[in-house]
């Protein structure tokens, strides 16, 4: 989903007309919240992209006047000069299942990257591990953030070192020149109580803050990278925070480092 709307910017950046057709009722709907979601329908929609949300296609074809043809199962025939399909990544483990270790989309290993063999390692997109953000789930991770870390532990562990902590994941996306971040795991069902508003003072600069009790669980930053580095440390950290604080634009969020005392 973060793929399709980037590349979208990037096309509206350089001039083209972008149509982005969604088969989701929302975008980027398996990696972000609907607050988040809601933004980037705005965002897109201000630079002049076209958005189909659960929409289905049902063919491309040649067109006339036109390259391509594309029909939707419940909407009108796009036209258009090049149609980029993006159906997401499987992991490449056969290798690892050819030799006999444990795999399904994705070499099982643990948080330092260790496999059931003790002499093989992975890590990057390709493991599937036990995150202690996800309850101790097993997930696979696509993110640079986390491949960067997963080679620390792999080398730690390798040298007979002690393993770091595992990391809130981190994510980041440009575009149209505003920086979008999230650190820890912001909630993925529309259950989940709405986030903590912290105003920027403009539409397109503001963080969003997600707590469990007084412990922070996740943010999202818009153009607010400042709010993020903070955010990740109390949540790694597993600080108390003040909400008051947290909602205070006015406010420096550095006090909420100080542990009381």
């Amino acid at each position: 989903g973060n793929r399709r709307t980037v590349l979208a910017a990037a096309a509206r950046k350089h001039g083209a007309s972008v149509t982005v057709i969604e088969a989701a009722d929302r975008l980027c709907s398996r990696a972000a919240p609907l607050a988040l979601s809601d933004y980037l329908h705005d965002l897109h929609t201000r630079h002049g992209v076209g958005l189909h949300l659960k929409a289905a296609v049902t063919e491309i074809r040649a067109g006339q006047g036109a390259p391509l043809a594309v029909s939707l199962a419940n909407g009108p025939d796009l036209t258009a000069d090049a149609v980029v399909v993006g159906i997401g990544a499987v992991a490449e483990d056969g290798l690892a299942r050819t030799a006999g270790l444990d795999g399904a989309d994705g070499i099982l290993t643990d948080a330092a990257g260790r496999t059931e063999d003790p002499a093989v390692f992975a890590c990057g997109d390709v493991a599937r591990y036990p995150h202690p953000a996800w309850d101790g789930a097993v997930i696979r991770l696509e993110s640079w953030a986390n491949a960067r870390d997963q080679a620390t532990a792999c080398a730690h562990a390798l040298l007979g070192l002690p393993e770091p902590p595992v990391e809130p994941p981190w994510f980041w996306s440009d575009q149209y020149g505003v920086n979008i971040q999230i650190v820890g795991r912001p909630p993925d069902t529309l259950g989940d109580a709405p986030p903590l508003r912290r105003a920027g003072g403009a539409p397109d600069r503001f963080s969003l803050f997600w707590l469990k009790g007084d412990h922070l669980t996740a943010a999202i930053a818009v153009n607010q990278p400042m709010d993020i580095k903070i955010a990740k440390r109390l949540i790694a950290a597993a600080m108390p925070v003040d909400t008051a604080v947290l909602a205070d634009p006015g406010a420096n969020l550095r006090t909420l480092l100080r542990r009381p005392g």
